[in-house]
């Protein structure tokens, strides 16, 4: 069966294989999964999924040199690019109705691009903070718990 997920994702992202080293190392599809995919790209240093999941595309980064650290996009733009958080749109989930090919090609065509913008040290071998990053992760998402607390009630 046709993979029109891994298909685009590998030609949105063909500058990880032409330029940065990357290989495809995994791909799949389940079309009784509501058309769930995953494209993974791997590098010596890197490891970068690209994941469809009911219909919404999303990019997760890790090192293989320290697989328990996986971080989504957004995380990884919120610490390299702080400034920047408000301005970067990572994720958008077009309606599209009956057009399932041109929605995946939107969303894994803007990530490409903010990768690309953003993530040149991550995809040298570059960037070495890893722990920071986690750290970093950690924070918000306590803040995020603590806002929440205070400004909703709880059930």
């Amino acid at each position: 069966m046709r993979n029109a997920f891994a298909e685009i994702v590998k030609q949105n992202f063909g500058y990880l294989l032409d330029n940065y080293g990357f290989s495809v190392v995994d791909e799949s599809y389940n079309p009784e999964w509501f058309g769930d995919a995953l494209v993974e790209f791997q590098s010596a240093q890197l490891q970068v999924l690209v994941i469809r999941e009911r219909g919404d595309v999303f990019l997760f980064v890790s090192p293989l040199s320290h697989p328990e650290y996986r971080f989504e996009l957004s995380e990884i733009i919120n610490f390299l690019a702080p400034n920047e958080r408000e301005r970067v749109k990572v994720y958008f989930f077009p309606d599209l109705p009956g057009e399932p090919e041109k929605s995946m090609d939107l969303q894994s065509a803007n990530l490409a691009r903010v990768l690309y913008q953003y993530g040149s040290p991550l995809l040298r071998g570059e960037f070495l903070q890893w722990k920071e990053l986690s750290e970093f992760t950690q924070r918000q998402v306590d803040k995020f718990m603590k806002d929440r607390k205070h400004g909703f009630s709880d059930p």
